[in-house]
């Protein structure tokens, strides 16, 4: 999985990752982790709906496509 430039511009927003911290129900240093990392836990089902919410980005917004 790979983020997209805009899901990493959206998310410099300390405000904007502690609100995806209080969905997700985890701490916002796990979140700045898993931004930093492209973390495979935002790419969940649960993450996807949040971020979405969150920030009105679509799926396709939020990850880009990977060569196989």
């Amino acid at each position: 999985m790979k983020l997209t430039h805009k899901l990493r511009e959206t998310f410099r927003d300390d405000q904007l990752k502690m609100r995806l911290a209080l969905a997700l129900e985890v701490s916002y240093p796990t979140i700045t982790r898993w931004i930093a990392n492209e973390d495979e836990k935002l790419s969940t089902r649960r993450a996807v709906k949040a971020i979405e919410a969150i920030t009105g980005l679509t799926e396709d917004d939020m990850f880009a496509e990977q060569a196989m």
